[in-house]
């Protein structure tokens, strides 16, 4: 009994140091307070970040600890002095004083903990630094600045928009200047100095159905600058509280802008060697390019004869519905599966999926029996045929559709045969018909001079 209890008096006396270790409570923890100012500073610019803290071996870094710093500045008979209280987890630089000089020279900064809900003795041993401050106002320089913004020209009411502003240069002191204001000046956000480029926002927030706004800002340099045409930026953009607004501003303001979009494939799973019908709605904007090319790929590879479309109208809105002939793969080299509808043009390029099941049996000629051949294999072809003729007429305009001439075209070889169809031409053209009607017509007009020097001869 007794050597029972010695054991777990000894067991104990193992264990508690470490219990006691790994207790957060019972951890010890450092505070190091350092300098965080550069070596060079520059005049009347105020700093805010004078030193970094940490607090070493702390984990987790919750909850907050609170920490007070005393600190003064210093250059022969000049001192400032200050006190700044901090809530921090583990590391802190941001707010840990506040600094602005007026006279060029070398100072001293020093800061001492005076105070913190972190055990230990206060006040502690100060830290220093020695930095200098210089006067740039009368070096040359030339800033630029620039606004970024997180997303495109429109923005749901409530949505954050999220912008940066950017400079050429960093080697200058600056200040920033934004607000945001509306069409006739009227400021919505109030003017805001920064002196960083770091990555600001606004949560929009309007009365109206719908308002242009303007992002704008302005740097001071502490510096020269001997162009300051470039030291303004602004961007645009539209908050709205619909999307049917969205899309009205996005007819009247960038007509530019040029845009395809895939309405529908029909049908959504078709079979090789079938015809595939797309709509489209085009918006061509204030671009040279006219032409618009269609087809279909499997796997990266073009399976279907390529279609085209000229729209010549700038600023003009195109309702197409458009045909694509997909390969027969009568060899079943193309495997069923999800297949890409591409259209490209006007420098943009779409795409949507359809699938591909099965072979059209109709028009493969070892996919059908032998009695079916003669018969149902033309008939699909004149199908077919139709469907691309009536195609053709199918184009329309949502604007200014009566000024445009005929829109469809095909690829420069007009007259195309499609494998295993035995020469069934898909498309002839105008030209091409004139040639058949040549021999014929000169035939006739042989006939008839013959017989006019007959009669003559007589």
């Amino acid at each position: 009994m007794r050597k029972s209890i010695f054991i777990i008096i000894f067991l104990l006396c193992l264990c508690l140091p470490r219990i006691f270790a790994e207790n957060p409570e019972n951890q010890t923890k450092t505070i190091i307070l350092s300098p965080n100012l550069e070596k060079t500073v520059f005049l009347n610019t105020e700093y805010t970040s004078l030193f970094r803290i940490e607090i070493k071996d702390k984990k987790p870094c919750t909850p907050k600890d609170s920490i007070s710093v005393f600190y003064n500045v210093s250059k022969g008979d000049f001192t400032m002095q200050d006190t700044f209280t901090k809530e921090i987890g583990c590391t802190t630089s941001a707010g840990t004083g506040k600094l602005v000089l007026t006279a060029i020279g070398n100072y001293t900064l020093c800061g001492t903990i005076i105070n913190s809900s972190v055990a230990g003795t206060y006040p502690a041993v100060s830290s220093c630094t020695e930095f200098e401050v210089i006067d740039t106002s009368a070096t040359s320089c030339d800033l630029q600045l620039q606004i970024k913004t997180n997303q495109t020209i429109f923005y749901q009411h409530g949505q954050s928009i999220e912008f940066k502003p950017e400079l050429n240069n960093h080697t200058f002191s600056f200040v920033i200047e934004y607000w945001i204001e509306d069409l006739f000046g009227e400021i919505v956000k109030p003017k805001i100095n920064t002196t960083n480029t770091n990555q600001k926002s606004w949560k929009t927030n309007i009365k109206e159905q719908d308002r242009v706004l303007f992002l704008k800002a302005v740097v001071y340099p502490a510096c020269n600058d001997g162009d300051y045409s470039n030291n303004v930026a602004e961007e645009m953009f539209i908050v709205t509280k619909d999307e049917t607004a969205t899309e009205l501003f996005l007819e009247e303001v960038t007509l530019k802008d040029s845009s395809i979009k895939i309405i529908k494939i029909t049908p959504e799973k078709a079979s090789f060697g079938e015809s595939v019908n797309t709509e489209l709605e085009i918006y061509k904007g204030d671009t040279e390019k006219y032409s618009i090319s269609l087809w279909a790929e499997k796997d990266g590879k073009i399976i279907s004869e390529k279609t085209k479309v000229h729209v010549k109208e700038k600023n003009t809105r195109y309702k197409l519905t458009l045909p694509v002939l997909i390969e027969p793969n009568c060899e079943e080299r193309i495997k069923e599966g999800d297949a890409q509808l591409i259209v490209e043009g006007l420098g943009l390029k779409e795409e949507k999926e359809f699938v591909l099941e099965g072979i059209n049996t109709k028009i493969c000629p070892e996919k059908e029996e032998k009695s079916e051949k003669s018969g149902k294999k033309s008939t699909k072809i004149e199908k077919i045929k139709e469907q691309i003729k009536s195609a053709n007429q199918s184009v329309s305009l949502l604007a200014q559709a009566e000024q445009s001439p005929s829109l469809f075209t095909t690829e420069k070889i007009q007259k195309k045969e499609v494998s295993g169809y035995e020469g069934i031409v898909i498309y002839e053209s105008v030209s091409e018909k004139s040639k058949n009607v040549i021999p014929w017509v000169l035939f006739i007009a042989f006939g008839l001079l013959s017989l006019v020097l007959i009669i003559k001869g007589r």
